[in-house]
């Protein structure tokens, strides 16, 4: 008992460290200097500046932006904390980062910057993990809804939340999308993972 509520403690502390981490990082990335050699910006990216794809979404374009989706980052964790630990934040940042920066390069978008994309992600991979946990289910599924219905009304009626105005930009409603596709992926792939070990320490525990 003792031990599982160490471990426990443990994991909290290292998931809020990572929150800290990326919050300091955000906020570094507001220094004017800095800014623009982050911004995620296609032709750059094209030239070779591939550290773009991640950065651009750590960049926000004013305190406005920031705050909002600081905000949102500590909320989502606060709610899927459980699915996170053990470095699982910061790597499922980084691969979600990566992927929809990547895959905006497909896009007639030529720079952005904002973690909002990346947090539709983070969503939807919440989400997925709560469907597959019988006492999470119904959360998980009206998470899903909830992201559908937004998604829905972004794409098909452009509404943006009347967000444009407080962040001084246009709200790119495309990343939100494939970010959130990104993120149903990404937990899927975890979900299959699992269950393969699973499997596999079934198997071990048969032949012991």
């Amino acid at each position: 008992m003792a031990s599982s509520t160490i471990s426990t403690h443990r994991d909290s502390v290292t998931l809020y460290l990572q929150l800290i981490a990326i919050t300091l990082i955000c906020l570094l990335c507001q220094w004017p200097a800095l800014l623009p050699q982050i911004e995620w910006q296609q032709q750059a990216i094209h030239d070779g500046q591939y550290w773009r794809l991640v950065t651009g979404n750590f960049g926000h374009t004013n305190w406005a932006h920031l705050t909002m989706n600081l905000a949102a980052l500590w909320l989502l964790t606060g709610i899927y904390g459980r699915y996170l630990h053990h470095w699982r934040l910061s790597v499922l940042l980084l691969l979600l980062s990566f992927a929809l920066g990547l895959w905006m390069l497909d896009s007639q978008i030529t720079r952005y910057l904002g973690l909002s994309g990346v947090l539709h992600g983070m969503a939807s991979y919440g989400a997925v993990q709560d469907c597959a946990t019988p006492k999470m289910r119904w959360q998980g599924w009206g998470m899903l809804a909830a992201i559908s219905l937004k998604m829905i009304a972004e794409q098909c009626y452009n509404f943006d939340w009347g967000s444009a105005a407080l962040i001084g930009a246009h709200i790119l409603t495309i990343a939100h999308l494939r970010g959130a596709l990104l993120g149903l992926g990404f937990g899927l792939v975890a979900l299959a993972y699992q269950h393969y070990r699973n499997i596999n320490a079934k198997t071990e525990a048969k032949r012991d």
